[in-house]
């Protein structure tokens, strides 16, 4: 992953990464090359945007699908035949986490707008990570 980041440093204004294992597993690598470079990442992943500096993260919350699952398990042990109970999808917004980093965006030079930073529920701040 380092390499492949290497390799295209000089042509790309950002990275994505989403909720590929492959990559996520790699991000920290990913982050390094790119700060090197002044690149901005976001990521789909939050959870691991909280120890590795990227620009931002927006992706569903693991701990409240945990406990989404956690309560169809409880369906399936009172009885409940697992092919009645429909595919459960995480698509409210409540089920989302918003972090950025302005740490990282002080380095690159970025800003968030106003509206951006009241809308996270998770900032990184003078190395400080705030959840509300």
């Amino acid at each position: 992953m380092k390499q492949a980041v290497q390799a295209i440093a000089r042509r790309v204004d950002g990275i994505y990464i989403s909720n590929d294992n492959t990559v996520v597993s790699a991000l920290n690598s990913v982050s390094e090359v790119a700060m090197a470079y002044k690149i901005p990442v976001m990521s789909a992943d939050p959870s691991s945007a909280k120890t590795i500096p990227v620009l931002a993260a927006w992706g569903f919350d693991y701990y409240k699908m945990g406990r989404r699952t956690g309560g169809l398990v409880v369906d399936v042990l009172k009885g409940k035949a697992p092919s009645s109970i429909p595919t459960v999808f995480m698509t409210d917004p409540s089920d989302m986490d918003l972090l950025i980093n302005l740490d990282v965006a002080k380095t690159l030079g970025l800003t968030f707008p106003d509206d951006v930073i009241e809308k996270a529920n998770t900032q990184i701040k003078d190395g400080k990570l705030i959840e509300r």
